[in-house]
């Protein structure tokens, strides 16, 4: 179950234009194309590669992201903004059963 590299991570937002201007202007990043998810996303790229994917997050969300992503916190600021951290690896079934092992282990 080799990591071989951090995919991307989700933010949640109030305001999708807004948080994308700024990675933009002070980061550097650039706003390239996103997929269609049936709710407001946008992709923030490094290069070639997307790195940061910004989405509405809230009490307000629409239905279609609840269903695709589902939906932990209505936060927008603070610690509730990072919705998921997405990682590639390598051996689907191994990272699986990695993973039951680990949350085997943390039962109490």
């Amino acid at each position: 179950m080799p990591l071989s590299h951090l995919e991307h991570f989700l933010i949640q937002t109030d305001d999708i234009e807004r948080t994308c201007e700024w990675y933009v202007r002070v980061l550097g990043f650039r706003v390239g194309p996103s997929p269609e998810f049936g709710f407001p996303v946008k992709w923030l790229y490094l290069g070639a590669q997307d790195v940061i994917h910004v989405c509405e997050g809230g009490a307000g969300v629409p239905e279609a992201r609840k269903r695709y992503l589902g939906q932990q916190s209505q936060d927008v600021r603070g610690s509730g903004v990072i919705d998921h951290v997405a990682f590639r690896c390598t051996g689907l079934e191994e990272t699986i059963a990695r993973y039951r092992a680990a949350l085997g282990s943390c039962a109490p």
